[in-house]
């Protein structure tokens, strides 16, 4: 009888167990799950279902304890440990769980897939993935092509190699997302960007039809736009990028990943602009869970990117422990050595940034073009001209682009070196010959060689130059007269035979009208002529020939600019002839007059007062014949005299007498 209760109830609970299952109630099922195998005394059914329960509740540190404590049927739960170690991001441990099954079976295998994708193994998860969807026929044959896609995209990011570009007419927007993501990487932009443009509007058709918000929706497209601004990025349209990463950034999407890239590209398109923002940007690329969603690719641009920052906003002690930390990481590489040069460059040190970048470049035989010419500019801006024109020289097939040629010959005419400079050009024109004979470069480096020994005293190697280049175009006129213009000074027989060949005057103006030079001449010469010319009918000649009277009687018409004359300019008398020259300079100058002040202005005490001098009084005027002698009443005083100021002084102010009425009313003040 109480074997029949346990069995009845280990019944009841698997019943139980199921409806909590169907019901989602995951707590409820655990609870369950663990009275079974606590009743079935660890039972391999029973242990089974209380690790999904654990799976189903994300309690994944749970999973990997209860497994291990519970040994003996770990062979039957190999997915679900090794999926508790994926979502854990102990990524290895899953892989050598997954490794460690025999016959891994469907699920198993698109597990390995997802974690060596995580691990960056593209090329084995997108083998595995093409296997998949050959051997399943089930409902999930849209999410393994979406996921193909993702992993091809990769493969061709990682350059191991090309993979096909995949058609399948999917109605999902991820499917369009990952294929358009896969054509980046390919290079084509173009047709990236519509499907881009395809995938969001096909993304937010799908996703109203749910019923999400407009919020919702933006941060289920946040991947697809970050990409468009990646794609907007690459195209140069920088403004319309950066207004799409911020819409990005402002709608807080929740994958940390997307957070990351936008954050970094923000930063990309500020370079030494908006430090601050650039900053705070950097901060949320560089956060702990955007670190673990990463690829080591998008890691180290990250890390780079961290450190040239540093830089730009002048910190260059933190920007070389960031470049040092970036190294020890992901090694050196030509983008490091760039920012190691441009650092010793700020403090200074323009030697010391040329010893780093020549003993890199002598250690690694296949140096890049990009890191020659660093070189070439920090010897030039250290005064090593000689030696950047042997680092150009040494750049193989390189050297002789024309942009090349040009900057090896302006400096070797910078160290007034005419004859390295020349030799250089033969050397440029030879190599044209041998590997690109009758290209349009040759012609042009051919006719620039020549007119440069011509112009610098050296006709017999311009001549031989032209020789060789009439060879391929007998035709040329312009090119016979140079000939014979180098032969003619060194060696004049031959300048007198080359010249019997040339065209003669008639030949040459044939097709010459002489009558449309002249109005076009004519035209030139005058604007007021070439609007004459349209309104009149007639040959051209007729036309310039009737304008030039019109010009003439318009330029008497003109009216002079009115003269400022001075505003006591009196026309009856006749200006001063030395009114130009300086003052001091006339013949009438006699310098200025000395000032004649009283010799006792200022002596004496404060208010006393002066009488008049004798000097003064024997000037007195004398009295007028007729008025009675010196008993004659005096006449009124002139305004300034001195009687007038005696009269003055003698007249009490209306101050003084008001103070006096004061003082007879009281007696006191």
């Amino acid at each position: 009888m109480a074997q029949d209760s346990g069995r009845e109830t280990i019944t009841q609970l698997y019943t139980e167990l199921q409806k909590y299952a169907q019901n989602t109630e995951w707590e409820k099922a655990l609870k369950a799950a663990s009275k079974l195998v606590h009743e079935t005394k660890g039972e391999k059914a029973a242990f089974q279902c209380k690790i999904v329960c654990l799976v189903k509740l994300s309690k994944f540190e749970e999973v990997l304890d209860y497994i291990q404590k519970n040994s003996t049927h770990q062979s039957s739960v190999l997915f679900e440990k090794a999926y508790s170690e994926y979502r854990l991001n102990k990524t290895e441990d899953a892989l050598n769980t997954l490794r460690s099954s025999d016959e891994p079976n469907a699920r198993e295998k698109e597990l390995l897939a997802q974690v060596l994708y995580r691990l960056e193994q593209y090329k084995e998860s997108y083998g595995l993935y093409k296997e998949l969807i050959r051997e399943c026929a089930d409902d999930y044959e849209e999410e393994r092509m979406t996921n193909l896609t993702a992993v091809g995209a990769m493969v061709r990011y990682a350059g191991l190699g090309d993979v096909e570009d995949i058609d399948f007419e999917g109605e999902t927007f991820e499917l369009r997302y990952n294929q358009a993501t896969s054509l980046v990487f390919k290079g084509d932009l173009k047709k990236a960007n519509q499907l881009l443009d395809a995938a969001e509007k096909m993304g937010t058709q799908s996703l109203e039809d749910d019923e999400l918000t407009a919020e919702e929706i933006d941060a289920e497209l946040t991947s697809i736009r970050c990409q468009k601004g990646y794609v907007l990025q690459r195209f140069g349209r920088n403004e319309e990028a950066m207004k799409m990463y911020n819409h990005v950034l402002k709608s807080k999407p929740s994958d940390v990943a997307v957070v990351a890239a936008a954050s970094n590209n923000v930063v990309t398109i500020n370079k030494d602009q908006n430090v601050f923002e650039s900053k705070k940007r950097m901060k949320a690329a560089t956060s702990e869970a955007s670190i673990l969603k990463l690829t080591s690719a998008q890691k180290k641009t990250i890390s780079f990117n961290q450190a040239l920052l540093s830089y730009y906003a002048g910190q260059k002690e933190s920007s070389r422990q960031m470049l040092k930390t970036h190294k020890e990481t992901y090694g050196q590489s030509e983008e490091t050595l760039i920012l190691e040069a441009a650092l010793l460059v700020k403090e200074k040190q323009a030697k010391k940034a040329v010893d780093l970048v020549k003993e890199y470049c002598d250690a690694n035989e296949t140096t890049g073009v990009a890191i020659k010419m660093l070189l070439v500019q920090l010897m030039l801006m250290a005064g090593n001209v000689n030696s950047a024109c042997g680092v150009l020289r040494s750049l193989g097939d390189m050297t002789y682009r024309l942009g090349v040629v040009g900057a090896i010959v302006t400096l070797y005419m910078s160290m007034e070196d005419k004859e390295a400079a020349g030799d250089f050009l033969m050397e440029a024109v030879t190599w044209y010959q041998k590997n690109r004979p009758g290209s349009p470069e040759m012609n042009m480096l051919m006719r620039e060689c020549a007119e440069f020994h011509m112009k610098h005293g050296q006709p017999q190697k311009a001549a031989k130059v032209l020789e060789e280049f009439r060879r391929h175009d007998r035709s040329n006129v312009r090119l016979l007269a140079q000939l014979v213009t180098a032969y003619s000074q060194f060696d004049p027989d031959k300048a007198l035979k080359l010249s019997a060949e040339l065209p003669s005057l008639e030949e040459l103006s044939r097709d010459v009208n002489v009558d449309e030079l002249d109005s076009g001449f004519m035209t030139f010469a005058s604007k007021q002529g070439k609007k004459l010319a349209s309104k009149d009918s007639g040959s051209p000649l007729s036309k310039a020939s009737a304008a030039a009277p019109a010009l003439l009687e318009k330029k008497k018409k003109k009216k002079k600019k009115k003269k400022n004359l001075p505003k006591n300019y009196d026309p009856k008398v006749q200006p001063d002839p030395e009114r130009w020259l300086p003052l001091r300079e006339r013949s009438y100058y006699r310098g200025r007059r000395k000032r004649k002040t009283g010799k006792d202005v200022g002596k004496g005490t404060q208010g006393a007062a002066t009488g008049p001098s004798d000097l003064e009084q024997s000037k007195a005027p004398a009295a007028s014949p007729g008025s009675g002698g010196s008993g004659s009443a005096p006449q009124s005083p002139h305004p300034g005299s001195q009687g007038a100021a005696a009269a003055a002084a003698k007249k009490p102010t209306a101050a003084q007498q008001q103070q006096k009425k004061k003082k007879k009313k009281g007696g006191k003040w």
